[in-house]
């Protein structure tokens, strides 16, 4: 690829971003919430969940799931912080395959733990679009795409209106 090409898509990545990050703003706005609580990451997950009176036991698991991922991130750099030269020195000593076995085992539990953390947001996204008054069908879809679910629920003219909502 490219480097145009890879300077392309990183602007196109932030101007997403920029468009998403308003959408959350203005849903937080028809919310009656302050919009800059929509730039904070946990807080607003639980702001959202307070107002679409869904259980905030779903952000506290999203949470210890966000900070086992950091840990568990943390023991895969410890690990093979250094590359390839310590995976080359690793086998050279005869530990390979037990190390290589061990940074396997510890992405296995990331991958775990980052579909988790995908569910419990497809579900807190489901419920924001059915607070909203929106039917089942668009609300899994809302779920399941939510950069999507949060532009169209941030710049259309739906107000809150817990129909089904928790």
């Amino acid at each position: 690829m490219g480097v145009i090409f890879k300077i392309i898509l990183v602007f196109l990545g932030l101007c997403f971003s920029f468009v998403y990050l308003i959408a959350r703003y203005k849903i937080f706005k028809k919310i009656n919430e302050k919009g800059w609580k929509a730039l904070i990451p946990i807080y607003s997950d639980v702001i959202l969940c307070k107002k679409i009176k869904v259980s905030s036991i779903f952000v506290v698991l999203k949470a210890l799931i966000i900070v086992a991922i950091v840990i568990c991130f943390a023991i895969f750099l410890a690990l093979f912080g250094f590359g390839l030269l310590c995976i080359v020195l690793i086998v050279l000593a005869g530990q390979g395959v037990e190390w290589i076995k061990k940074a396997g085992q510890v992405y296995d539990i990331i991958n775990y733990l980052e579909i988790g953390a995908y569910f419990i947001n497809i579900y807190i996204c489901y419920m924001l679009a059915k607070a909203f008054g929106h039917n089942q069908k668009s609300s899994i879809l809302y779920g399941i795409f939510n950069p999507i679910g949060a532009l169209i629920l941030g710049f259309n003219k739906d107000k809150l209106v817990l129909k089904n909502g928790g």
